[in-house]
């Protein structure tokens, strides 16, 4: 759930309920005890949270500028992505030193004359890997 104020009434009204409230970042806030529902996702559905954060992102363009400004905010934001940031940073480091390679190729065919598969061979590329950059030559 997201606001831009803070739920004033509807966390008394759940406080009342035997919800517990605590904020772990600021304005960010984690609900247990007496709770009608997960407020957490299991790791199955959060292929489903991106479509919903897509959504509310795009309505709420500026209150999203807003809380990417605010230092402690990101901060928690940056936590919660934490997994998807690595994974997307690995990719490209990996995509980099694919480009890397496939410019040595490129520039050993053309200065010692050398075939693809003799500049790759030359380059320690194993041969499993060959193929896929043999495709984008």
């Amino acid at each position: 759930m997201i606001r831009e104020a803070y739920p004033r009434e509807l966390f008394r009204m759940l406080e009342g309920s035997g919800v517990v409230i605590t904020e772990k970042y600021k304005g960010i806030y984690y609900l247990s005890g007496k709770v009608l529902f997960d407020t957490q996702k299991e790791p199955g559905e959060r292929n489903n949270i991106d479509a919903v954060l897509q959504v509310s992102v795009s309505e709420n363009a500026e209150l999203f500028e807003k809380i990417r400004r605010d230092e402690r905010m990101c901060q928690a934001l940056r936590e919660l992505m934490k997994d998807e940031i690595a994974e997307e940073i690995a990719k490209e480091v990996t995509k980099g030193r694919a480009d890397e390679k496939l410019v040595d190729i490129k520039e050993l065919m053309k200065n010692m004359k050398l075939t693809a598969e003799q500049a790759m061979n030359a380059l320690g590329i194993p041969v499993a890997d060959q193929s896929k950059y043999s495709a984008m030559l």
